[in-house]
Formats: structure tokens, sequence, C-alpha cells
């Protein structure tokens, strides 16, 4: 589930209150159901959590994500390849999760170059999971 960031996300409580009630429906993951600049409040939610929790998406570099994944807030982390740092950085950061056998679901949101690089970096990780994707808005994206 996505929430944009102007809205309030849940409390460790209520996030995990959500997760046991969508579980029977079998979702691939919930998105970053509490803030994700606190990777302490995503891994009480992870750890009692039905449904992976999937978080990243505006995180900045490598170490941003190791701190998640060593607090282990995520089961699925979603580095956005604009925002990371690049192709090389991505890469990197899938290498990191990789080690925490943590999956990647990398975020797009920045039309189809930025799609097409992050698809071309992210192609060869043993731990690609899924690419975002929303073309929705762009006009020659959907073309």
């Amino acid at each position: 589930m996505h929430w944009p960031r102007d809205v309030e996300t849940f409390t460790v409580r209520s996030a995990i209150e959500l997760a046991r009630a969508v579980a029977p429906y079998k979702p691939m993951f919930i998105e970053e159901p509490v803030w994700r600049e606190s990777p302490q409040a995503l891994a009480e939610v992870a750890a009692k959590s039905p449904v992976p929790v999937a978080s990243g998406e505006g995180l900045l570099h490598r170490f941003d994500f190791r701190q998640l994944l060593d607090a282990k807030g995520s089961q699925i982390i979603q580095p956005d390849v604009i925002h990371c740092g690049g192709i090389t950085e991505i890469r990197r950061i899938a290498a990191l999760a990789e080690t925490y056998q943590a999956e990647i679901s990398p975020h797009m949101w920045y039309g189809p170059v930025a799609h097409t690089a992050s698809i071309h970096a992210i192609a060869s990780a043993h731990n690609f999971l899924i690419q975002d994707w929303d073309g929705g808005p762009d006009g020659l994206f959907n073309e």
C-alpha cells in the first residue's frame, strides 16, 4: 500500500492491526506503514506483521539502507535510481540487501529514462522482486 507523504501514516500499533487485517488477502507487501525515517518503528511492525514490509523509496544512499536493514525494518527495499545516486549506487544497494536476505523492488516515479535505467541496473540482481511503475501521468511513457 502506498500513501502520499503529506498524509499521516499509521502508528506502530495500527500498522500491525492493518497488516493482520489484510493478511488473508495475501498482498505482496505493505509499503511504509509508518514513517520511513524511523527504522526502529518499521522494525517493530516488520517483526509482528504477517505481511512483508517494504520501504526506502526516499532513502538517499546505501548507508541509509544499511541502517534500515540492520534494524530489520524492511524485508523488501525500494531504492529509487534518481534519489539513491544512480545506476552504480542502486546496484550496490541491491548487493547489500542480498546479504541481509532482503528483496528489492525499485521505486520509479520520474518517467521513461529513469524507469529504463532502473530496470537495466537491477535486472541481474538475484534478489529482484518487482519493478515499481507509474506511467499514468506521462503520455509519452504510455505510448
